[in-house]
């Protein structure tokens, strides 16, 4: 999607907590087309602004973690009495498929009915001018440990550029974690003069 973010001015961030379990046990192709879903929804209304996929774990134990993925946009949202519908939608069960999922659109229709097979659950938070957020949650078993990479990251220097204070404070809780030295800036210039230092320094 990074080429058609950058076709229509939007910006496109992925934001994967350090507290996601390196691996989990699941189905990547439906997982793959519930997000493409999501993100194609999030296109369709979307016009300026940006959007963002959001990765977190909230619960975990020795065998499973909850997972939990949030596409938000800055789009037209919706009227809460259409956010309300399609929440009572997702809540429907023991009816047909076009009963259950009836003015939802295929797309949305088709994730939820993936998700209730895999044990899913779809939530929308919306506000009409805003935009909108749709979070899958699901609960799986844990991987086999990846042999992680972040140990060589350790107490390295990074300078951090981002206009956006919230996504400033989120990236420096990822790089916190990681436990590099993170100067954190939220304009070019200022950014351009540290890294203009740092050279006459050899830091």
């Amino acid at each position: 999607f990074s080429d058609l973010a950058k076709r229509r001015g939007i910006e496109l961030a992925t934001l994967v907590s350090p507290y996601v379990p390196e691996s989990v046990v699941g189905d990547p192709d439906r997982l793959h087309q519930i997000l493409q879903s999501l993100l194609n929804n999030a296109f369709k209304f979307t016009h300026e602004g940006g959007i963002t996929v959001k990765a977190e774990c909230q619960i975990e134990n020795d065998t499973h973690a909850v997972i939990e993925l949030e596409v938000t946009d800055t789009g037209e949202g919706m009227p809460e009495e259409k956010a309300q519908a399609i929440r009572a939608a997702f809540e429907k069960r023991d009816t047909t498929f076009a009963d259950r999922y009836g003015g939802l659109g295929i797309g949305l229709a088709i994730s939820k009915e993936l998700l209730d097979l895999m044990g899913g659950n779809l939530t929308l938070r919306s506000v009409e001018g805003l935009g909108s957020t749709f979070k899958i949650s699901l609960k799986l078993p844990k991987g086999a440990g990846l042999v992680a990479n972040q140990s060589l990251l350790n107490r390295h220097r990074i300078l951090l550029v981002a206009d956006s204070m919230r996504d400033r404070g989120k990236l420096l809780e990822y790089f916190q974690e990681w436990l590099l030295e993170v100067d954190s800036h939220g304009s070019s210039p200022v950014a351009l003069e540290k890294l203009r230092q740092a050279s006459l320094t050899k830091q």
